[in-house]
């Protein structure tokens, strides 16, 4: 078991007293930390879930991740990934990493599409797939592929700020990074070198059209040794289906 710790983080633009710095400094080592234990799992599922708020109405949306890594004949890191996208409570869309094919479903339209992200030899498969699944993701689904991407790439676990150009104070296992109009906040459990993202808490106004928009998400972040039927990775063409082009 990890210990929950939690403490109150002071965000600040500009000028910060120099202990605010050194704990924004540690908070974001200890993120990046977080991220390198992600990328040592084998296994996992990491579950985005949130909703959208314009005027009186609210969507919910969900996305379901299910990740296994082993190394493939060759040497190369082979990431197996689902991710299930359910919108306003209905199974929308599915996109499915086989270790060779990264195949998409549209549920509503029974479309498919699928990629070969192991062909291109001069550019490491895993590193690929996180670019093909970036270009099918929408915006909160490639939030889950980020992060994937940032643990698991093949040069090594990379994490860098999601939201770029801004700055965070306060304790080393809860830190908040606020923008302009949107603030996350990276929950951390356990200590260095053990060392785990619990969740991460996202939310964002905007305004369109004289309606206010309020977005608010939560990934909660994979168990070890998450227990995962390898059937989830095999997609099977569902009858009736039709092909589409990939989007260039």
């Amino acid at each position: 078991m990890f210990s929950m710790k939690k403490a109150l983080v002071v965000v600040a633009f500009g000028f910060a007293p120099l202990f605010a710095i050194c704990q924004n400094a540690v908070g974001e080592s200890n993120i990046a930390q977080a991220v390198r234990n992600v990328g040592s799992m084998q296994t996992g599922f990491i579950r985005l879930r949130g909703a959208t708020t314009v005027g009186s109405r609210v969507t919910p949306f969900e996305y379901d991740c299910y990740f296994d890594q082993t190394i493939s004949a060759s040497g190369n890191l082979q990431l197996l990934v689902r991710i299930d996208d359910f919108q306003n409570n209905i199974f929308v869309n599915q996109l499915v990493a086989d270790g060779k094919d990264l195949w998409k479903y549209d549920f509503t339209n029974r479309h498919y599409m699928v990629q070969d992200y192991t062909r291109n030899q001069a550019t490491p498969p895993v590193d690929t797939l996180f670019q093909k699944m970036s270009g099918l993701s929408d915006q909160y689904s490639d939030m889950v592929v980020l992060l994937l991407r940032q643990s698991f790439a093949s040069s090594g676990s990379d994490y860098h700020n999601w939201l770029g150009g801004t700055q965070a104070t306060g304790s080393a296992d809860d830190i908040i990074y606020q923008a302009l109009n949107q603030s996350l906040e990276f929950i951390l459990v356990g200590t260095d070198p053990d060392i785990y993202l619990s969740s991460v808490t996202s939310q964002k106004s905007d305004r369109l059209n004289n309606y206010n928009i309020y977005t608010t998400w939560t990934l909660d972040l994979p168990t070890p040794n998450f227990t995962i039927d390898p059937t989830l990775f095999r997609f099977k063409i569902p009858v009736g289906s039709i092909p589409i082009s990939v989007p260039n």
